[in-house]
């Protein structure tokens, strides 16, 4: 019976494991990216399994940023005009392209911090995967890269 208990437990915590990711995020303009060298800012991200969740970082002061994303998982979503991957994508994730239809998740996420900063976050995830790439802004005039 102990050794069951055993199992079940393992189970449970690897499923958990499986819930959260983190996102490696990069300034690529702005105030942070001048710095030497330039802040690497884990995000954590939970909720991975579902469309939405709750995101968590600390900006290179330290200060602790929190907010919530979601995904518009399985949507025939046009990127448009006014989104920060239309915007800057072609400067920051040059190489890629998004397009409309099947095949990617687009999702977006905001973040506020205690000291004012807010943080706006866009991405695309490729469809059945919780992993992609997005661009971010700041209201400090700091632009990111991100990945997951």
């Amino acid at each position: 019976m102990r050794g069951l208990k055993i199992v079940y437990l393992l189970l449970l915590t690897l499923a958990l494991s499986g819930c959260a990711l983190t996102a490696t995020m990069v300034p690529v303009e702005g105030p942070l990216s001048q710095q030497r060298p330039a802040p690497v800012i884990q995000v954590k991200a939970d909720g991975i399994m579902g469309n939405s969740g709750n995101i968590v970082f600390a900006m290179p002061g330290g200060e602790t940023c929190k907010g919530r994303w979601s995904s518009a998982a399985g949507a025939e979503v046009t990127v448009g005009a006014a989104s920060l991957i239309s915007q800057y994508g072609s400067t920051v994730l040059s190489g890629y392209s998004v397009s409309t239809g099947r095949g990617q998740n687009p999702g977006q996420a905001i973040a506020t911090c205690p000291q004012g900063r807010t943080v706006q976050l866009e991405f695309v995830t490729g469809a059945g995967t919780a992993h992609g790439f997005g661009v971010g802004k700041d209201n400090e005039g700091n632009l990111y890269r991100f990945v997951f």
